[in-house]
């Protein structure tokens, strides 16, 4: 004990244990502060949305009567929802946003073209690449001569057979025109028969739903089971 006090003096301790500690402790916190900084890299990063795509194509239509022209969109790809500006000839007309696939545009006979750009968007609001389509005005020839038609009441079924089948309007069958759409694909649905037509090689019933009484256009017989 005597010698103890007299190499430290009285009440002094050895320096290298606190030291040591001082060390031991700062390795301590660096280990820590690794772990830490390892936890926030394993952190799961938010996924983005994926950027949008778009395809589009503007349908040109003869109406049944009347001269001129009438512009559908048909568009397909991946986005929530899009913009497009639209152009009757030269002139603008404005800029909309839907998210139809297929819609109605425009109708007229003093412009020889429809332009539009096609912009989508993701659920983010995320622009993709735009694209432009254009069609131009068909000519409007002599229509052929229309069809009779038999009043009927009829109940049933669409059977699409695992087909695409679509619904044509009154201008298509009856009247002889270009083609023109109702519906572009019909489901297995319920359905009431309120006219018979034979034309163009084929017996067509023109149907509503017979539950909300959405209007189907004309159907091919063959994918309707009638009860």
């Amino acid at each position: 004990s005597s010698i103890a006090t007299m190499a430290y003096g009285d009440g002094d301790l050895p320096e290298e244990p606190k030291q040591m500690t001082r060390k031991l402790g700062g390795r301590s916190q660096q280990k820590t502060q690794r772990i830490d900084d390892a936890s926030a890299k394993r952190k799961p990063q938010a996924t983005a949305a994926p950027k949008p795509s778009i395809s589009a194509s503007v349908e040109a239509v003869a109406p049944s009567v009347g001269s001129g022209t009438d512009y559908y969109l048909s568009v397909s790809g991946s986005y929530s929802y899009y913009n497009y500006e639209l152009w009757e000839g030269d002139r603008y007309i404005g800029i909309k946003t839907a998210s139809d696939s297929y819609l109605y545009l425009t109708a007229g006979s003093d412009f020889s073209y429809v332009k539009v750009n096609v912009t989508p968007f993701n659920q983010e609001g995320e622009a993709g690449e735009t694209v432009t389509c254009r069609a131009d005005r068909v000519s409007n020839a002599p229509a052929q001569q229309s069809s009779s038609v038999t009043p009927c009441s009829k109940y049933g079924l669409i059977n699409t057979h695992g087909s695409v089948v679509a619904g044509f309007a009154t201008s298509y069958v009856v009247n002889g025109g270009s083609e023109s759409l109702i519906r572009r694909s019909l489901g297995d649905w319920h359905i009431k028969a309120v006219n018979y037509c034979y034309s163009r090689g084929v017996n067509w019933y023109e149907l509503y739903d017979s539950q909300d009484g959405d209007y189907y256009g004309w159907v091919d017989a063959n994918y309707i089971d009638f009860y």
